[in-house]
C-alpha cells in the first residue's frame, strides 16, 4: 500500500504528544501532534537513538528513547521506547485504529471514557514491573479497551495492527571492559543524536540520581558524554535520606533537589 503521512500541528497540545489515525479505507496516516514533535516526509518522532538523526532509523535499533513512526517496506512501524518507563497505546475507534504516545491524548482523541469506579488502574499500570511478557496489556474503560505496548513496535500493514519485536542486535558483552565500552559508546551516540544541528528541537541530558549504585553508574557514564545536570529527591519512600548530592559534587554537575511529593 502506498502510505503517506499527513501532519497537523496543534500548538495548544503538550509539546511532545501525538496521535495517529490508521484507516483500512485510506492509505493516508493522519497525525495530530504537539509543536515539539520532529516531522519529516516519511517519519516523525519525539525520540533520540544511537544512530544518524537524518536517516530516521529509530525503528532499526533497540537503543531508542521516545517514540515515533516510520514508513518502511509498505508498512508503518510505530516505535515504542527501548525502556519500560514509557510506552505506546492504541485503541479501535469507529473502524479506525488510533495509536499514541500519550494515554490522555488517546482517550481525548477517541472519546473513550475511563471508569471512575475502577480501582485497579494504578495496579494495572504498575504491572510492567513483572516484565514485558507478563504485564497486564489491556486497560478496561467504559467504551472498549485500550491496549498498552511496552518495548515492542506496532506495525500497520493497511489491514491490521500487529506487534513486532525490536531488532535483535548481536553484541559482545563477554567482559567488563566490553560491557563498559558498549555503554559509553551507546551514550555518546545518543548524545550526538539529541544534539544534532539538523533537529528542530535539540535536547540536553539530565539525570535522576540517588545514593544508590545504579543511578550513580548511569550518571557517571552520561557525564562522560556531556551530562552536567541532575535532579534528586530529598528522601526515599521510607523517609530515609536518599539524594545524590555527594555524587553530584564529586562530578561537578548541577543538582536540583525536590520533595518527592512536589507533584
Amino acid at each position: 500500500m502506498d502510505f503517506r503521512i499527513q501532519y497537523h500541528c496543534k500548538q495548544s497540545w503538550p509539546s511532545l504528544a501525538w496521535v495517529a489515525r490508521c484507516s483500512i479505507e485510506n492509505p493516508i496516516i493522519i497525525v495530530h501532534h504537539g509543536p515539539g514533535v520532529e516531522v519529516h516526509g516519511d517519519w516523525f518522532c519525539e525520540a533520540v537513538w544511537h544512530g544518524e538523526f537524518t536517516t530516521g532509523g529509530f525503528d532499526q535499533t533497540d537503543l531508542v528513547f521516545g517514540t515515533g513512526a516510520r514508513l518502511r517496506d509498505d508498512q508503518v512501524i510505530f516505535v515504542s521506547p527501548g525502556s519500560t518507563v514509557d510506552r505506546l497505546q492504541y485503541a479501535e475507534h469507529d473502524g479506525n485504529f488510533l495509536i499514541s504516545n500519550s494515554l490522555a491524548c488517546l482517550i481525548s482523541a477517541s472519546n473513550i471514557k475511563v471508569d471512575p469506579t475502577y480501582d485497579r488502574y494504578p495496579t494495572l499500570l504498575r504491572s510492567i514491573t513483572r516484565g514485558i511478557d507478563n504485564y497486564e496489556k489491556s486497560l478496561p474503560t467504559l467504551s472498549g479497551r485500550v491496549e498498552l505496548v511496552y518495548f515492542r513496535n506496532i506495525v500497520w500493514n493497511g489491514k491490521e495492527l500487529k506487534l513486532d519485536d525490536k531488532p535483535v542486535i548481536e553484541r559482545d558483552l563477554n567482559s567488563f571492559d566490553k560491557y563498559r565500552e558498549f555503554l559509553a559508546t551507546s551514550l555518546a551516540g545518543i548524545a550526538a543524536n539529541m544534539q544534532d544541528s539538523r533537529r528542530n528541537h535539540r535536547y540536553s541530558m539530565i539525570s535522576g540520581i540517588s545514593s544508590g549504585y545504579d543511578s550513580t553508574t548511569a550518571t557517571v557514564l552520561a557525564h562522560e558524554s556531556g551530562l552536567d545536570e541532575a535532579f534528586s529527591f530529598h528522601t526515599a519512600r521510607g523517609g530515609s535520606k536518599d539524594h545524590g548530592m555527594e555524587i553530584a559534587q564529586i562530578l561537578g554537575i548541577k543538582l536540583t533537589l525536590v520533595d518527592r511529593m512536589d507533584w
